[in-house]
This record gives C-alpha cells, structure tokens and sequence, in this order.
C-alpha cells in the first residue's frame, strides 16, 4: 500500500509528572526521566507505516536551526520516501507532560504547524501513484486538499482536536475528507447523535472515535458499532490516537474490511501507549498479526 503523508516532524520533550494538576515546585531533578526524541504527527504516520511494512512518501516541512539536523536525519533514516522543506524558522517544539495514569498535555509551538506555509515548488513534482493520502490538520496541507481530490486519491484526516469538526480552521479537511478520525476527549454530549449526524452532512466513509480505556467507535455507511479495549498497560497516552489512525490505514488499504482493521489497529495503539514517547512502541505487520490471530481465536 503506497500512502501520502502530509504533516509535522519536530522534537518532542517527555516529562513525567506524579499527578494533575501540577503542583509549583522552583526546581525538580528527575533522575534520567525525562527523554526527548524526534516526533510528530506527519512523522509518527511515516515511521508507523513504514514499520509495518506500507510505502509511505512523507512530505513536511521543518525549520533551520541547529535542531533541524537532527530532525531532518530522523526523517531520512525512517523507511520513507521524503520531501522536506526547509524554513527560515526554529524547528518545531512540543513539551508532553504525562502522569501515572498515562494522562497527559502538550504544550505545542505553532509555527512550523497551523501557522507554516509551503511553498508550491516543493509538491509540484509529486507523482500522485497513491492507495491513500493521511492528513493531520497541518496548516500547509490545506492547499494539497483539491490537488490530492482531483486525483482520486482518498483522503483520510486524523482531525486531532473535537473543536475541529466545527471550528473554521477544520472546515476544509472535513469537506475534503473520506475518512475520519478522532477522540472523544473533552466531549460529554451524545456520541451517537454526533456521530450519525456529521454522516449525514458529509457522507462519510468511514469515521472512527478513539474512546481511550473505552474502546473505539466505528461509522461505517451511516451504521455505528462499538469495539471495547484491549487490555493493557499503560504508560503515555501521546500518540495513541496517531497509532489508532495510521495503523487502521495501513490495515484497511492492505484488504481488511474496516472491522478487521480496527481490531488491529486497537491492538497496535495498545501496545505503543506501554511506551513513554510519541515515536517509540510500534509493532511489526508479523508481530501485529500474530497477537490478533492469538485475541481472535
């Protein structure tokens, strides 16, 4: 399966915390806790997909300082084929904050996000030979979204936060979209009603709720069914839903129907939360297999 991923690549810094909300301390030594690496959304699909064995061709931009390096290697070194921008900024910087419990916030820079355009030279050569196109909300990624419709490539959209299914700035992933996905975190509304209504209004293929300890919910056709959890233990929550989203892809395009694949793409995220940062924790095709032909005797 040869998929186009649009989205961000930048560093990310892990700290972990005993609990929120975060009690005022001048100074706190974490004896070897805190960790940073290379992350984010566009880079975490990449590294997923390419895991488990899709061709990806990620195309982000990054910044030009001294972080850019290592984050442009990180990118070359994933299994990818890659188009990378440089700006004229500092690189991307993300700060997770996770407790115990694996709950956690992201204290996320903007500038090389929402707020980073791209210039057009950089995706004109693009050979558009693609089963699917992942987007992830990156405010570049907007001008792609009739150029990627235009060649009858679906597109499937991580929206990332649930004010976007309504706020201006989700307005044109969601029209552009075939399929979705989301969290439920923040919503205490009717699921279902949202669910069945935002299929009503755009036709949806396919969408997906993560549900985190809950489950996940499926749409599919306008018919919603519910998956419980699996089991496990959980360290970080980060990337959990980038799991969900990319590896149900990466099923669902390989000839899973859509049940099939968010059974294993529970699986996958089940497995990457054991894990205290966004980029580490992913499961080979084979491993991945194996422990659902094991669940699913």
């Amino acid at each position: 399966m040869k998929a186009l991923i649009l989205g961000t690549a930048g560093l990310q810094i892990n700290i972990p915390i005993d609990s929120f909300p975060l009690e005022y301390q001048s100074i706190v030594f974490m004896d070897d806790k805190v960790s940073m690496d290379v992350a984010g959304v566009g880079y975490s699909h990449c590294l997923i997909l390419g895991t488990l064995g899709s061709q990806p061709t990620f195309l982000t931009g990054i910044g030009n300082d001294d972080y850019a390096y290592v984050i442009e290697k990180a990118i070359r070194d994933a299994k990818a084929n890659c188009i990378v921008e440089r700006k004229d900024k500092g690189s991307l910087v993300s700060v997770i904050l996770y407790d115990q419990d694996g709950k956690r916030t992201i204290l996320r820079e903007g500038r090389m996000d929402y707020k980073y355009k791209m210039n057009p030279d950089t995706y004109e050569d693009i050979d558009y030979d693609f089963d699917v196109a992942l987007f992830s909300m990156a405010g570049f990624s907007r001008a792609l979204l009739p150029i990627v419709k235009d060649k009858n490539i679906p597109i499937a959209c991580d929206i990332q936060d649930i004010n976007n299914l309504t706020n201006e700035y989700g307005k044109d992933f969601m029209e552009y979209s075939d399929i979705i996905f989301f969290s439920n975190d923040g919503f205490d509304g009717d699921l279902n009603e949202l669910v069945t209504g935002l299929y009503e209004k755009y036709k949806y293929k396919i969408i997906c709720v993560g549900l985190g300890s809950e489950g996940a919910l499926l749409c599919i056709d306008g018919k919603v069914i519910y998956f419980p959890a699996v089991p496990t233990q959980v360290k970080n929550t980060v990337g959990a839903g980038d799991a969900l989203f990319a590896s149900f892809i990466h099923a669902y395009f390989n000839g899973d129907d859509p049940e099939v694949a968010i059974k294993k793409a529970q699986i996958f995220a089940s497995e990457k939360i054991k894990y205290s940062t966004a980029s580490k924790g992913f499961m080979t095709n084979e491993a991945l297999e194996a422990k659902y032909l094991l669940l699913n005797k």
